[in-house]
């Protein structure tokens, strides 16, 4: 992928992950029968972070590239749902280490994948893939 393809996945992520934080924090302020705004980024968070490791695991072997969509998508959820965790849900109920370690993990990987895809390519691993 050329350079300008890592740019709009950013711009689409961005634009997609802003909606639909909105789209629940809105439900969230009507209060009816929904976990709250914690409960949608809990959720989001428990799915993001086995399929983040997944993909970044996928990247490391050099099966999908550095500005694919899904590869920027994950790392920018990482690293926001990583914070939002740390934000939020600490002052929303008490949390324990365990918590803390978890949300710290997922906004490093998310850090990892951005680094990654904005500044250096991953080391230690040869550019292209060799079948035999």
């Amino acid at each position: 992928m050329n350079r300008s393809a890592k740019w709009s996945n950013l711009i689409w992520t961005l634009g997609i992950l802003g909606t639909v934080s909105e789209y629940f924090t809105r439900i969230a302020a009507l209060g009816s029968y929904v976990p709250g705004l914690f409960g949608f980024f809990f959720v989001s968070w428990a799915i993001c972070l086995p399929v983040s490791l997944f993909i970044l695991f996928l990247r490391l072997v050099r099966v999908i590239g550095r500005a694919t969509f899904v590869y920027v998508f994950l790392g920018i959820c990482c690293f926001y749902l990583g914070n939002c965790g740390l934000l939020f849900g600490i002052g929303d109920i008490k949390r324990d280490v365990l918590w803390i370690v978890l949300y710290g993990v997922t906004v490093t990987i998310g850090t990892f994948i951005l680094v990654d895809i904005f500044f250096m390519e991953i080391p230690g691993f040869p550019a292209k893939r060799v079948d035999k």
